[in-house]
This record gives structure tokens, C-alpha cells and sequence, in this order.
């Protein structure tokens, strides 16, 4: 079997495991191990990640109608995300700036599409806890913590960086890397899926 077949269902996978990896770290790791409280856009990031990851599951089924659904699925996750992350960015350049006329565009009442309460029905997931710009651990007292839990809680008490000690990477911007990852996958397997269909007419 190629490495890239037809259905190009290694790209999906990819797509699909690169969602579900970040939904769990921010989950496990930074919210329930660091007590990183989940901001509203943290939250619809996560949502948008989500519904990535549904799409390229649905996807990795065979007939091409769920690959098309699997697409739009993508497509409408993307957008969403990088909306909320652009978001997020915006609120941590005014924190950053002092300027606190610019700290707006964060949800008190959480709103998902079609009016559906994923806030209750997956609380731990999409429930948001916290505000936004603000993601350093909130440890709460009385809480025992490990050596090596000690240690993140430390590291990140600036707030959540790619690289904590040069405060290199914020959140926000991480997401969006994330999101840009995404689309690369997306787009190399259907560019290479339109290569392979070209050459069948050469």
C-alpha cells in the first residue's frame, strides 16, 4: 500500500490525533494538574479543537460523503478557533499594554452553536472557570502538591508560554500555531490528493 493511497486517510489521522493530543494536555495537564483555570475563549479554542477532531474521525470512515462532511467539519473548526484565538491574543497584548479599554470580547454567559449547553452537558471539558489573559495555576489552599507538580505550578506562575522562562509564546499564540499545524496537514493531503488524480490523466 503507498504512503499516500487515495483516501489519504493517514492525514486524517494525523489531524485527528494532533486535536485530541491538545484537548488532553490542556485538560489533564494544565487544568486539572496545574489548576490553570480554563478562560471562555480557552474554552471555544478547545470546543473548535474538538470539533476538528470529530471531523477527522468521521473522515477516516471510507465513503466520501463522510470525508466531505469530515472537511466542512474542519473547515467550520478552524474558523471558529482562530477566531477565538485572535481573540484571546488581543486581550493579552492589553494586559500587557495596560490598556484596559482593550480587555473585552470575553463571554461571561459561555455560548455554543445551535444553542447547545456544552458548558453543562461536558462541565469538565467546556465549563470555563477562569478569565481571559489570565492562566497562571490557582492552586487551591489547602492543596498538597508534589515535587514535580511544585515545580510547574513555579514555572507557569507568569502565566502559560511555550518557553516559561523567556515568556516566549503566549497561549494565544500558541493556538494559533496550533490551528495553522492543522491546516498544513490539511492542505498537503489535498494537494496531494489532486496531484494523484492529475497524473492519472498523464
Amino acid at each position: 500500500m503507498s504512503a499516500f493511497n487515495p483516501n489519504f486517510r493517514q492525514f486524517w489521522g494525523i489531524i485527528a490525533f494532533i486535536s485530541l493530543f491538545f484537548i488532553a494536555l490542556s485538560h489533564i495537564f494544565f487544568q486539572q494538574y496545574l489548576f490553570m483555570r480554563p478562560c471562555a475563549n480557552c474554552v471555544y479554542i478547545r470546543f473548535a479543537l474538538s470539533i476538528i477532531a470529530f471531523g477527522a474521525i468521521f473522515a477516516l470512515i471510507s465513503p466520501r460523503i463522510f470525508r466531505f462532511f469530515g472537511m466542512l467539519f474542519l473547515i467550520y473548526g478552524e474558523i471558529f478557533g482562530i477566531k477565538y484565538a485572535l481573540l484571546l491574543n488581543d486581550i493579552h497584548k492589553a494586559l500587557k499594554s495596560d490598556d484596559i479599554f482593550g480587555v473585552a470580547g470575553c463571554d461571561i454567559v459561555i455560548k455554543f452553536p445551535f444553542g447547545i449547553e456544552f458548558d453543562k452537558l461536558f462541565a469538565p471539558l467546556f465549563a470555563p472557570t477562569g478569565n481571559c489573559g489570565d492562566d497562571a495555576p490557582v492552586v487551591p489552599r489547602g492543596e498538597v502538591l508534589s515535587d514535580l507538580q511544585a515545580y510547574f505550578v513555579e514555572l507557569y506562575q507568569n502565566g502559560w508560554y511555550l518557553v516559561p522562562k523567556y515568556q516566549f509564546i503566549d497561549m494565544a499564540q500558541g493556538s494559533l500555531i496550533i490551528f495553522a499545524l492543522i491546516a498544513i496537514f490539511a492542505l498537503c493531503g489535498i494537494v496531494l490528493r489532486m496531484i494523484l488524480k492529475l497524473g492519472k490523466f498523464f
